[in-house]
């Protein structure tokens, strides 16, 4: 039976990669609704504002653009979260394309010596007869 163990640079990968994770999932699952908040807030405004009468008083709309500007915010933040994700995850691609391109080398490389050292042991095997 063929028992594997895990090192612990290997346990540390695996630990990284959940925790990258994790960000990605709680970033998309704010934005749809921050996104609803901020239209929400946007359309109460016009609604108020289209409506005779329908805004009572300039702190209510001092409440509703600051409502809006804080959502704004809170979607800035989050945009400037999944950049910097995006810039991450890319940088681990490139990463990972330079890794299996030196892995690809190393193949090609050991194929060649491995053929080079069985062609030294046939030589003398075959030019013996």
């Amino acid at each position: 039976m063929l028992r594997t163990t895990l090192s612990a640079p290997m346990l540390r990968a695996a630990k990284d990669k959940i925790t990258m994770a994790l960000p990605v999932t709680a970033i998309l699952k704010a934005l749809p609704s921050i996104l609803s908040a901020s239209s929400a807030i946007i359309n109460s405004l016009k609604s108020r504002r289209d409506t005779p009468g329908g805004v009572r008083s300039e702190e209510e709309i001092k409440r509703l653009e600051d409502d809006l500007l804080n959502a704004s915010k809170l979607l800035g933040d989050l945009t400037r979260q999944v950049q910097a994700l995006a810039t991450e995850v890319r940088a681990q691609a490139d990463a990972a394309d330079r890794r299996e391109k030196q892995l690809r080398t190393f193949a090609v490389v050991a194929f060649a010596s491995a053929g080079v050292a069985l062609a030294a042991l046939l030589v003398p095997l075959f030019s013996a007869g």
